[in-house]
């Protein structure tokens, strides 16, 4: 299984994971920024053996889709989140959801990964396949488009 390791000021080496392109969050609408924000706590949880940040995804989750929506989103985050990590062989890069600097900008990894969400809510196939083979690094995994269709659909339903 591959890691996640967190981006951003003092959570890597200087100039390990700096962004070289900066890439915004500025395209998205509110329900893909709150589900960004949920995996992004779990990438930071996956990343660092004694980080509870999933704790503050969850707690993000109801805050931003109420208390009957936001536990099964946090979980269809976490679906993608798991699903991803098993077709990806190196780490994966993502800013810190709370740095004030980073947590507007995205790196390459998530720009794919918002990608695939926005093909599906915009019925767009190709995109969908090609973004979640840049995502799994080749990997056509089914089981990571399937994850992603179940979080777009209840996304859609908020």
């Amino acid at each position: 299984m591959s890691k996640v390791r967190p981006s951003g000021p003092g959570l890597l080496p200087r100039g390990y994971s700096e962004i070289q392109d900066p890439l915004t969050t500025d395209e998205y609408l509110h329900d893909e920024l709150g589900a960004l924000f949920i995996m992004r706590c779990y990438f930071a949880s996956y990343a660092s053996a004694n980080c509870t940040l999933w704790e503050k995804g969850m707690d993000a989750a109801v805050l931003v889709f109420g208390q009957s929506k936001g536990p099964r989103i946090a979980w269809l985050c976490l679906k993608v989140v798991r699903t991803m990590r098993t077709s990806r062989r190196s780490i994966f890069q993502f800013c810190n959801p709370f740095c004030t600097c980073c947590k507007n900008r995205l790196t390459r990894n998530e720009a794919h990964l918002m990608a695939c969400i926005r093909a599906i809510r915009c019925g767009e196939s190709g995109k969908l396949h090609l973004s979640a083979i840049l995502v799994c690094e080749g990997y056509k995994d089914t089981s990571f488009i399937e994850s992603l269709h179940l979080l777009t659909r209840e996304l859609d339903q908020t």
